[in-house]
């Protein structure tokens, strides 16, 4: 064979120089791209709903980006690495912006004008965030929605600061926090409406602050605030409010706590209005809700804690605390500082339950308990206690548990509802009903069947009573009763029916017919029963009908002759057959005759029926739509009867593919994608269908949303060449990759490609995005990883340079670059071609093609771990020698072996 001789110097001088130049060209360009704004493919951020989504075409911003458009953002998608930005940038559009890492804003950060958005994403890593040492936002009339983590770590400072203009909003679903002393989350001047969302553990819903005298929000203006469920508001700062603000419309399912020293959760100047709803949770360390302008409260969740000061303090106005909902003061429960109401169905509680002050008059109403002393001024007040409830210690004994309506002689005092075992209210300390109170009032909904005349119901009961009720003897629910104070107990004596010469009663007095549907058949007729509860026989009784709708009843019969005394009798009412859909109510009246002279009192029955219209088929809703890259058919708002099947057709557009179906919320599988089309069967509600797509690539590739219920998986796919990866998760050995890996969330996994001898690892593809790294990290992972490797021949790599030209370049320069770069290859491979051997190989042997003369040469046999056999030259005369794999796995010709075409075999001899 004949010896190649070795190149001149000259010669590979040039070569050299040539490939030294094209590197550098390419280079430039890569630095021009960059500084242009160039747009990057495939970007994944986590969405407002917590999921994965995908964004083609997103436009990279960079210091040099922004000085190329004055700092200012329009309508787009954007990404931002970790950067210092330096200027203020304008929000003049719709920008959605995607935080890779921490972006730092040094001075007045982003500046939302009138009627734009700025919607910020963070991509599930711990570190992505818009940080600040100053305010982070500006609202100028625009909207913020924040789905990342936006931070100040600077002392007196305000992270987003609303300075002007109408209809601002912010929507958070991340975490806006200041770390610094004195700050705040988010302050105003003008009207603004904040809505909290918590998503899950990524997405929060968190509004923060944390030392000195620092707020979460802060407006001298009005605030509509909005706290979903699971989300918080929350500060750390010491003698100071979670919120403070000129007036707040607040409705709360989440938290709102101040945990600081003496922090009070809400501080508000103007009439106001807070809605705490069953899942939401209001506490102050300090004062939980100071209402200095009055307003109305409703409770359904927990406002307040022993250990705070006033559960509500309440300048007039009206406080509902509903079933089973509980108001907790350390000192008082609730405090009228000026005329308002309590209506009780849960729990009060404090040392004082309910004061007032300020000569305030309160209208009371508990039907359940009262924990604590129940302190009312010396003005008219209305007091009402249901059967069952009561005024109990709060804790200890003393002054609580006691009940003082006060000495105005109009106060007025209540006891409604049916007797729970003859008892009304139980009031554990001193109960003063005043000396001159104007009347005491008991409504009874029915007399207990044990209750005789004689029987004494207890008004209150379980402390000592003092005052004299003014008028002690009444008729309430037909009965007589004597009200008076014994043995330091306000007791009402009952005395039995008014006996009756002629009376009746009837059983109902109120009925209301189950709803029909038009077309409906004879309804069954009501009974209503009359009963003379008189001494002597009723005589003649009428018994008719009217009202509008009178003539859409039939009553049977029309009189009653007589009843005797303690004697009944019996009428029906039945609704009409035939009417049409509508709502109908009628009077109907029993009565003496006319020609009945005895005085017996008239009753009346009030009557409802409604029919409903025939229902027509029931219709559901699919929403169908597709990006720039794909098209569905049919698209847009499809309605589709009840119990019916609606197929949806979709496919890519030329040069792109399809990338993720997402149905209701969900990826659909890869399989399923395939097929091109999808169903929803027996459509029982509204559904959304969404085609994702991505621009089509000979490197393309799929990370996939990934539902809750989905597994995580890594797959890795060598596209070109000969090597072999690796992976380790949660920094565990790195293992041979050789299947589908299942993951868990928030695995971390790290991957890395080795080129097989005679190759070059060139890049890894992610999602569209290509690296050149052989080693990469994946950290806290929550969707699948799809991947692909790709090796080259290593005398071909250089080939692969991109050669995109970007705008303003010169083509005569890069043409004459690539010209001399190509130039310089084929003076590589007429010297060095030679040096290289074919390599004749079984298919699943996985090495180089070809070996270099005299190297060493390594290969892998897929599926195979016994011993290979190889033969140098082409003579079949030639010694076979035997081979073994090493612990890797590979099987190695050694150095020196290899001098001509080399034949490898699975040889048995």
């Amino acid at each position: 064979m004949k010896k190649i001789k070795h190149c001149n110097l000259s010669v590979m001088a040039i070569l050299v120089s040539v490939l030294v130049i094209s590197a550098a060209a390419v280079l430039l360009l890569q630095q021009e791209n960059e500084a242009n704004g160039a747009t990057v493919d495939s970007i994944m951020y986590i969405d407002t709903d917590g999921t994965s989504g995908y964004k083609n075409d997103v436009t990279e911003v960079t210091s040099e980006y922004l000085t190329g458009v004055s700092y200012e953002l329009d309508a787009g998608w954007y990404i931002a690495a970790g950067q210092s930005v330096f200027q203020t940038i304008k929000i003049t559009g719709d920008v959605h912006l995607i935080l890779d890492g921490s972006v730092n804003v040094v001075n007045n950060g982003f500046s939302i004008q009138s009627g734009a958005r700025l919607t910020l994403y963070g991509q599930g890593k711990t570190g992505d965030r818009l940080s600040s040492s100053g305010t982070a936002v500006q609202l100028k009339g625009g909207s913020l929605v924040n789905a990342a983590s936006i931070s100040c770590n600077s002392s007196n400072k305000t992270i987003i600061d609303v300075k002007e203009g109408d209809n601002n909003s912010i929507t958070n679903y991340g975490t806006i926090s200041p770390a610094g002393s004195n700050s705040k989350a988010i302050a105003s001047a003008v009207d603004l409406t904040i809505i909290n969302n918590y998503v899950n553990d990524k997405l929060s819903g968190k509004i923060m602050s944390s030392g000195g005298t620092s707020y979460a929000i802060y407006s001298t203006a009005d605030v509509i605030i909005v706290n979903e469920p699971n989300s918080s508001i929350e500060s750390s700062g010491a003698e100071t409010s979670v919120i403070f603000a000129n007036g707040i419309t607040l409705t709360n399912s989440g938290t709102i706590r101040g945990v600081g020293n003496l922090t009070d959760a809400i501080d508000v100047k103007a009439p106001s209005t807070v809605t705490n709803n069953s899942d939401g949770t209001i506490i102050g360390s300090g004062n939980t809700i100071l209402m200095k302008g009055g307003g109305q409260v409703v409770n359904s969740g927990t406002i307040g804690a022993a250990g705070c000061g006033y559960g509500i303090y309440l300048n007039g106005g009206k406080i509902t605390n509903n079933s089973d909902s509980i108001i907790l003061g350390g000192s008082n429960g609730v405090t009228f500082a000026a005329d308002g109401e309590l209506y009780n169905a849960g729990h009060v509680g404090g040392t004082v339950a309910v004061e007032a002050i300020n000569a305030a008059s309160i209208k009371l109403t508990n039907t359940k308990y009262l924990f604590g002393a129940v302190t009312l001024a010396d003005v008219a007040n209305d007091v009402t206690f249901a059967a069952g409830s009561g005024i109990y210690h709060y804790t200890g004994t003393g002054n609580t548990g006691n009940f003082t309506i006060g000495s105005d002689p109009t106060s007025k005092l209540n006891f409604t509802g049916s007797p729970n075992a003859l008892l009304y209210v139980k009031i554990q300390g001193k109960a003063d009903i005043g000396s001159a109170t104007a009347t005491v009032d008991i409504e009874v909904s029915g007399i207990p069947s044990t209750l005789q005349v004689g029987d004494k119901l207890l008004l209150i009961s379980g402390g000592t009573a003092t005052g004299s009720p003014k008028n002690p003897i009444f008729s309430g629910a037909g009965h007589d009763f004597s009200v008076r104070v014994e043995n330091n107990r306000l007791i009402a004596d009952f005395q039995g029916p008014t006996p009756y010469t002629y009376g009746i009663v009837l059983s109902e007095n109120d009925h209301t017919f189950e709803d029909a549907t038009q077309g409906y058949s004879a309804q069954t007729p009501f009974s209503v029963t009359v009963t003379n509860i008189g001494t002597g026989a009723t005589g003649e009784l009428t018994v008719t009908i009217s009202g509008a709708d009178a003539s859409s009843f039939t009553v049977s019969p029309g009189a009653i002759s007589d009843i005797a005394a303690g004697g009944n009798a019996i009428f029906t009412i039945v609704p009409n057959t035939g009417l049409d859909p509508g709502s109908y109510a009628a009077t109907v009246t029993v009565a003496p005759s006319s020609d009945n002279s005895n005085p017996v009192n008239t009753e009346t029955v009030e009557v409802r029926f409604t029919v409903d219209a025939v229902p027509g088929p029931i219709s559901y809703c699919i929403t169908a739509t597709s990006d720039t890259g794909s098209v569905i058919n049919p698209s847009g708002e499809v309605s589709i009867l009840e119990g019916s099947d609606g197929t949806f057709k979709f496919r890519a557009l030329k040069g792109y593919e399809i990338k993720a179906v997402i149905v209701d919320g969900r990826s659909i599988s890869k399989s399923m994608i395939g097929t091109g089309s999808y169903t929803f069967e027996n459509v029982a509600e509204n559904h959304t269908i969404e085609i994702v797509s991505a621009k089509t690539a000979p490197t393309s590739n799929n990370v996939t949303d990934t539902p809750v219920d989905v597994k995580i998986t890594l797959i890795v796919d060598i596209m070109k060449g000969k090597g072999h990866t690796e992976y380790s998760v949660n920094g565990s050995q790195f293992v041979k990759y050789d299947s589908v890996v299942t993951l868990q969330k928030y695995d971390n996994v790290a991957v890395r490609a080795y080129a097989a001898d005679g190759y070059q690892f060139i890049e890894w593809v992610f999602n569209g995005m290509k690296y050149k790294e052989a080693a990469m990290t994946f950290e806290n992972v929550t969707v699948s990883i799809y991947s692909e490797v790709y090796f080259d021949e290593k005398e071909s790599v250089a080939a692969g340079i991109d050669s995109t030209q970007p705008e303003g370049t010169s083509s005569a320069y890069i043409g004459t670059l690539i010209l001399a770069f190509a130039a310089g290859l084929l003076i590589l491979f007429f010297i060095f071609w030679r040096r290289y051997y074919e390599v004749i190989k079984p298919e699943a042997a996985i090495g180089a093609e070809r070996a270099h003369r005299k190297s060493e040469y390594r290969f892998m046999v897929e599926g195979h771990t016994g011993d290979m056999e190889y033969r140098i030259g082409e003579d079949k005369d030639a010694e076979w020698t035997t081979i073994s794999p090493n612990e890797e796995g590979e099987y190695i010709i050694p150095r020196g072996k290899i001098v001509d075409k080399v034949f490898i075999e699975f040889r048995s001899r």
